[in-house]
């Protein structure tokens, strides 16, 4: 446990932070499953789709904040994600 776990470590965060990201914007299961409870990226669709111009802005603004918690989280784990990006990339 002492030699593993830290050297598995970066790959976990790595592996954590795709899998955060995946769930973060899942489109299709959410569309099709529910009908009034909708993620962002299902809501953004809905504003895309109209002539309005307002809900274009709308759709920028929205797609603005749902990026801002994902740059954070990705920010505060960039140096795991680098060590568990490159780990994988080392032959030998």
């Amino acid at each position: 446990m002492r030699v593993i776990i830290p050297v598995m470590w970066p790959g976990i965060i790595a592996t954590a932070l795709f899998t955060l990201l995946l769930a973060y914007n899942e489109f299709l299961l959410v569309r099709v499953l529910t009908q009034t409870n909708w993620t962002l990226p299902v809501s953004i669709s809905r504003f895309t789709g109209g002539e309005d111009p307002r809900h274009l802005t709308l759709a920028a603004a929205a797609s603005v904040s749902a990026t801002i918690p994902i740059i954070i989280v990705i920010l505060f784990f960039q140096k795991q994600l680098v060590k568990g990006l490159a780990a994988g990339a080392v032959k030998g």
